[in-house]
């Protein structure tokens, strides 16, 4: 298993810089209070070893990101 660094770019779009958010903060308190920066709620959804955030805003609509 290869592991990356995540950075933030300027010029990163608001998908990718919430995705970047999810994958730093998956599993900590910090998640919603980043996510709530952005005015976005999510939802966490767990089958067996899959685990998916499902992210919803006014600007994204609906953005599903899987671990």
């Amino acid at each position: 298993m290869k592991i990356e660094n995540i950075t933030f770019e300027n010029d990163d779009t608001l998908q990718q810089t919430l995705t970047k958010i999810v994958q730093i903060n998956a599993g900590s308190h910090r998640l919603k209070t980043e996510l709530t920066k952005h005015k976005i709620s999510y939802v966490k959804v767990c089958k067996g070893a899959n685990t998916t955030f499902v992210l919803r805003g006014a600007k994204i609509g609906r953005l599903t990101i899987r671990l």
